[in-house]
This record gives C-alpha cells, structure tokens and sequence, in this order.
C-alpha cells in the first residue's frame, strides 16, 4: 500500500520582487514569475497589483485560518451549544466547520 506524502507550499512570508515581476519566498527562491504581457489578448497584464494580491493572500491565509477558528469555537461556547465545537449539529457551527475546512484545503 502506497503512502502518498502531504504536499506543503513554500513557507512564508512571501515577497514581492523585480517592479513585480517576481514573488519569493524568505530565502529569495523564485517561487513565481508573473507575466506581464498577454500575447494572446495582446495587452499588458496588471503583474505589479496581481503580484501584490497573491502575496498579500498567502501571507495572511494561515492567521486569518487561527482566527476563524478561534471565533467560531467563541461561537459556539457563548451560544450554549450542547456538545464539543467538532460535534456539534447546529447550523452556523456545521457551515463554520465546513468554511473551515475549506480553508484546509479538505
């Protein structure tokens, strides 16, 4: 039986790069090159402003994660909810559960 290892991104913080035309990581590896012209479209792409809200996602996905987590597990304690957060069957927890789970990439 095959074990299939967890696929991790590159750690953060992400920078941006070159007048953007480059994201890295903290050890400055290239982590993307962001195309500045659609060949295509035949028109310039917006790589400064596209990098920038890539960077600025990343860098934030994994706190914004804690934090929801943490409001969600308030939500549930001051609502009086009878059982634990992960068992609980009330709608907002059951969709908090499942937003989450999302963001987990489950």
């Amino acid at each position: 039986m095959e074990t299939k290892e967890k696929v991790t991104h590159t750690p953060t913080p992400w920078k941006v790069y070159g007048a953007g035309r480059q994201i890295r990581d903290e050890k400055e590896n290239v982590v993307a090159i962001m195309r500045q012209f659609d060949d295509v479209l035949d028109k310039q792409l917006p790589h400064i402003e596209n990098a920038a809200f890539i960077v600025s996602a990343v860098n934030s996905h994994e706190p914004l994660k804690i934090a929801l987590t943490d409001i969600a597990k308030l939500f549930h304690d001051i609502s009086n909810h009878s059982s634990y957060f992960h068992h609980c069957n009330e709608p907002r927890c059951f969709s908090n559960r499942e937003i989450l789970a999302q963001a987990e990439g489950k």
